[in-house]
């Protein structure tokens, strides 16, 4: 079987990064995303249209885009992602994943090709283009986030604890990729993730330890380019950070409660499109800075000017932005549940979400002990070098290979 991989994802997740980990090895033949704004394409012309009315959506439109080699073939679905609240659909006009997902699924499985790996994202791919390509190619997919049944259980338990904080309306969403998730993991030859939590919860699944592989995300090096261990500064206050949705998904409530118990000794903002309710917000007030979207390129000026990130998420897979952060050399105090590559005490810290006690400890001592500071800063540092690029290419070739080899001996 010619290895000649087909990867789908949606929005410009981990900024393309793990494309370009395949196109690096001479893997990657296609990519097929909603949206991608490489010069002269219509993308393009249409996210400085978009950028008119609205300059912050046009511009996070206009980053949909990253070099790839001239043999890789991009083919994007700008029509299908403007105009799908005009079609009638089961999903909410909220839902970006199902409903173009199945679309865009169709139209790859109307010119299905054989023999080629599928590598996906899998809540990117609808389950009849997984059954349909099954029968003489590779599907490999990533779960970039912990299975649906354990998001939907967090998600009600939040709205329990924090009622008036969020509707509820997303859990219809959840609820449909929670049976996509179920009828897809099947299908796959191979299944990767990020985080050993995302894999715990994938076991508890019922899934099989031989067919999950963990694989840390790849982040860009140039994030390292300058990077050094940081030391305390003495002439400002403490600055605490937040990188993400401001959510219930994402602790927002936890980071509030630390603000509160840390005010008078730290300033505590939270970067990222806020999904609270007004209500919500306004208890925030005082005490959080809530700073909204910026583009990509602000991110890491915000992660430069603050000593330290807290992110009590309740489900995720790795954040990208936890590994920008460390790679910065700010040290990191995140909840297990958060999936990242902290390893407690050398790195950052890990403490439960609730656990608002530890982490203002963990944060008071980082304040106290400027030694610690910057071992923990330095060792951050050195834990992104095993999410480059390189290492990604050799791990999923890896995986790539030995599923192409049982494939192989399955159709034999």
């Amino acid at each position: 079987m010619k290895c000649s991989v087909i990867f789908i994802q949606g929005h410009s997740r981990l900024r393309y990064q793990i494309p370009k980990a395949l196109d690096k090895i001479g893997y990657l033949k296609e990519i097929h995303v909603e949206w991608f704004s490489s010069p002269g394409r219509i993308d393009s012309f249409l996210a400085r249209l978009v950028r008119v009315f609205n300059t912050a959506l046009g511009d996070r439109l206009l980053q949909r885009y990253e070099v790839f080699t001239d043999e890789v073939k991009i083919i994007s679905y700008v029509r299908d992602t403007l105009f799908r609240p005009l079609y009638n659909t089961e999903f909410s006009n909220k839902s970006l994943y199902p409903w173009v997902n199945e679309r865009i699924s169709d139209k790859i499985g109307s010119s299905l090709t054989r023999d080629s790996v599928f590598h996906v994202f899998i809540r990117n791919v609808h389950p009849k283009l997984l059954r349909k390509a099954s029968d003489k190619n590779v599907l490999i997919g990533d779960q970039i986030i912990a299975p649906a049944w354990f998001e939907i259980s967090e998600s009600l338990l939040q709205q329990k604890l924090w009622p008036g904080w969020e509707d509820s309306c997303g859990n219809k969403d959840l609820e449909i990729i929670d049976r996509v998730e179920k009828e897809s993991w099947p299908l796959f030859d191979h299944i990767t993730c990020a985080s050993s939590f995302v894999k715990e919860k994938l076991l508890e699944s019922g899934l099989d330890s031989s067919k999950v592989t963990v694989i840390p995300y790849p982040i860009s090096q140039d994030l390292l380019i300058g990077s050094r261990a940081r030391t305390l500064n003495k002439n400002r206050v403490f600055r605490v950070g937040f990188i993400g949705a401001v959510s219930l998904r994402k602790g927002a409530p936890y980071f509030l409660s630390l603000a509160k118990e840390m005010s008078d000794v730290c300033e505590f903002s939270m970067l990222g499109p806020v999904a609270i309710s007004e209500i919500a917000q306004r208890e925030f007030r005082g005490y959080v800075d809530l700073l909204g979207s910026v583009p990509g390129e602000k991110v890491v000026s915000y992660i430069d000017s603050i000593d330290a990130v807290y992110f009590p998420s309740t489900c995720e897979g790795c954040p990208s932005a936890l590994i920008e952060a460390m790679a910065r050399g700010v040290p990191v105090i995140a909840s297990p549940n958060s999936g990242s590559i902290v390893t407690h005490g050398l790195d950052g810290y890990i403490c439960d979400y609730r656990d608002i006690d530890s982490a203002k400890a963990f944060i008071s001592n980082l304040m106290a002990n400027e030694t610690e500071y910057g071992m923990i800063s330095q060792n951050a540092i050195d834990a992104c070098e095993k999410c480059s690029v390189s290492n990604y290419s050799k791990a999923i070739k890896n995986v790539i290979d030995k599923s192409i080899d049982e494939k192989r001996g399955q159709l034999d």
